[in-house]
């Protein structure tokens, strides 16, 4: 090789370092914008009562007790546990009425003195049972989601359950009753195909965030909202952007904010889990800033977050101990502790959780005015949407690729029409 290409060589790997640059830092940001916030007065995580098994449960919140059901554990997937829930955290964690059937990804939301959950391991099925301090009566089967699904994220506002299936853009919305679910009916369909991302409801409004998009899957920092009605969803529009790309966060609402917490900035299970803790101000006109606020305590394979009286909880999965049993963190939201998190120039964005019986306290927001009020219906994410450290990677790449296909055709001329590209005999 020559000197001229042994340069072009280290041009190369310079340009290499520019474009994978981008994604390292993104990687970071999560963590070390967050460390910033960790300052005297801001809200911390504290330990509360562990989750009895290793599992990712879909849990909801009602009446000052949590109930979560099934999950990812090799163990028993259908078990069902329940809680006491107040400022000094969970109480110790009891047994009730198992899931009917043995059950992974379904998804469960609250409303009135009800659960239902649906979906999950592929299936159409639904259930509902009745909630008390006693914990859940027996499950009563109601009627099941119209796809196969596993992974969807569903939303409930007063009586009406929305959901989205796994990998499609199509929304379904039902009435819930103590009778269980009607039936179901197809609505306004979101701006993507989208799986992983988080929907919660506020003000009957519905705020998604992030997810992985089609037809490639790879996490999108996009935030939409809409209107809700008991006739369905209504138009959806963009609402900015979270901090970095992120999916199979958890998201909740309370006080006029939405919080999100942990996810993957990267393909599912392959990139690292985040351990960032962001919130924003959430209204008809769409979502505030971002704010970082304390980062989680580990690092998140998987967390499954409800919001009761001014508290966040979460039941989570470390990664990548995966330790036995789960850890449970709980935290005071910003709107009844003043924040000093760092603003983070972003517009917010909305992931659902599941709608809960038990209303936050409203307090005063502690977040900035709404940004990017003037938003319209949105259209299907596309690659000229890219953040901006995305598009410097791809033009990394593409750089690359030139450079490569020149100093290959320059190795060429130079070995002569005799030699072949593999051959070691030039040095």
């Amino acid at each position: 090789m020559t000197l001229k290409n042994r340069t072009e060589v280290a041009f190369l790997l310079f340009l290499l370092a520019v474009s994978c640059s981008p994604f390292i830092e993104q990687h970071a940001s999560g963590q070390a914008v967050s460390e910033s916030s960790s300052q005297s007065g801001t809200p911390q995580w504290q330990n509360a009562t562990t989750y009895p098994v290793l599992s990712h449960p879909s849990c909801i919140a009602s009446g000052g007790y949590v109930y979560c059901i099934g999950g990812t554990s090799t163990l028993l997937p259908s078990e069902a546990f329940y809680a006491q829930l107040s400022p000094a955290g969970v109480s110790p964690w009891t047994t009730t009425t198992s899931y009917p059937i043995v059950d992974m990804g379904e998804s469960c939301v609250g409303s009135g003195a009800y659960i239902y959950c649906l979906g999950g391991a592929d299936s159409q099925s639904a259930f509902y049972a009745h909630l008390s301090s006693s914990g859940l009566s027996p499950w009563t089967n109601t009627t099941g989601f119209p796809k196969e699904a596993s992974g969807e994220s569903c939303a409930a506002n007063g009586d009406y359950i929305y959901c989205i299936g796994w990998g499609t853009d199509q929304f379904y919305y039902a009435h819930l009753s103590a009778s269980g679910i009607s039936s179901w009916n197809a609505t306004t369909r979101y701006p993507t195909g989208i799986q992983g991302a988080a929907c919660v409801t506020s003000n009957e409004y519905i705020y998604c965030v992030g997810g992985e998009t089609k037809p490639y899957y790879v996490p999108t920092s996009a935030v939409y909202y809409a209107p809700l009605s008991s006739s369905g969803i209504g138009p959806w529009a963009a609402s900015g952007q979270f901090p970095f790309l992120l999916s199979h966060q958890s998201c909740v609402a309370s006080g006029g904010n939405i919080y999100c917490i942990g996810g993957d900035s990267g393909p599912y299970f392959i990139t690292p889990a985040l351990n960032a803790f962001y919130y924003a101000g959430i209204s008809p006109e769409g979502v505030s800033n971002w704010t970082a606020a304390d980062q989680f305590p580990i690092n998140l394979a998987d967390q499954t977050c409800v919001v009761s009286s001014g508290y966040i909880y979460c039941v989570v999965i470390p990664a990548p101990q995966y330790t036995l049993p789960s850890p449970v963190y709980y935290i005071q939201t910003a709107e009844n502790q003043t924040s000093t998190g760092t603003s983070v120039t972003a517009n917010s964005s909305n992931e659902t959780e599941p709608s809960l019986s038990t209303s936050a306290p409203s307090g005063s927001s502690t977040t900035t005015s709404i940004a990017n009020s003037s938003a319209t219906t949105s259209s299907p994410a596309s690659s000229s949407s890219l953040p901006p450290s995305n598009a410097v990677s791809v033009i990394g790449v593409a750089a690359i690729l030139v450079a490569v296909t020149a100093i290959a055709k320059s190795e060429r001329m130079n070995r002569g029409p005799g030699s072949r590209f593999g051959d070691s005999s030039r040095s």
